[in-house]
Formats: structure tokens, C-alpha cells, sequence
């Protein structure tokens, strides 16, 4: 098992995650353990690590206004008529507004978070990593 010997920063989630020494990769992070299995992942894993490249920070911010666009057309901004936004919530119906409300708002800090991230991109070192394994 070769070590990895740097951390970079995954492009999804701001995490900080050992780079494959021979790929250059993020490690799989952002996984559950549920029933002695792993479920799911971060999307920013085994991709290349922010210092290196910011395309899937690019990509992920045009998703984001895409689904904020989505959101406010379908009534995101007024609780009112909100519930078309997240039809699957199976609470009653006074917080399903709350949770497609909440779903506007924290896309839009999404997108305040990468669009700083992207305007402001430059190469840069990797994290010398002081121990452990890829």
C-alpha cells in the first residue's frame, strides 16, 4: 500500500482529504456506514484536489443556479406556494414549506461559497500530510 504523502481540499465539500500518491486523487470521503456497508460518497471524490483544479467546483456552481432558478420559479421564495418545490417531504404540510424554503436558502449559500472559490482560483501547493495511508 503505497502512502499518500499530501491532503488537498475536495472541490465539493471543502474537506480536507489525502491525494492518491500516483493518481493525484482526493480519497473516497463523505460515505455513511449503514448496515456494514458504505452508502453513498461526496461527488469530490477521486476527483482532482482544489489546489490543483477547480472544474467540478465550476461545474457544481452552474448546478446550483440552475436549481436556485428552478426553486424561485416554482415558488421557493413565498412558503405559500413552496410545496411544489420539494413534493417528496413527507411531513405535514406547514413544514414542507419550511424545508423547500430552507432548500432555496442554503442553495444560494452554496452558490456564495463557490462563486468565491472559483473567482478567486490559483494553483497551489498540496498540504504536506504528516502521517497515514491513501
Amino acid at each position: 500500500m503505497t502512502k499518500a504523502t499530501h491532503n488537498g481540499t475536495c472541490q465539493c465539500c471543502g474537506g480536507t482529504y489525502a491525494v492518491n500518491a500516483k493518481t493525484g486523487r482526493i480519497a473516497k470521503h463523505g460515505y455513511r456506514v449503514m448496515w456494514n456497508q458504505e452508502v453513498g460518497q461526496c461527488p469530490g471524490a477521486y476527483e482532482l484536489p482544489l489546489e490543483v483544479d477547480c472544474s467540478i467546483a465550476k461545474r457544481l456552481l452552474t448546478d446550483l443556479h440552475k436549481a436556485e432558478a428552478e426553486y424561485v420559479a416554482l415558488g421557493g421564495e413565498d412558503p405559500r406556494t413552496a410545496e411544489k418545490v420539494h413534493v417528496g417531504y413527507w411531513h405535514s404540510g406547514r413544514e414542507k414549506y419550511k424545508r423547500s424554503s430552507l432548500l432555496l436558502m442554503e442553495t444560494r449559500q452554496g452558490i456564495k461559497w463557490l462563486q468565491e472559490i472559483v473567482n478567486n482560483w490559483t494553483p497551489s501547493a498540496l498540504l504536506k500530510r504528516v502521517g497515514g495511508a491513501a
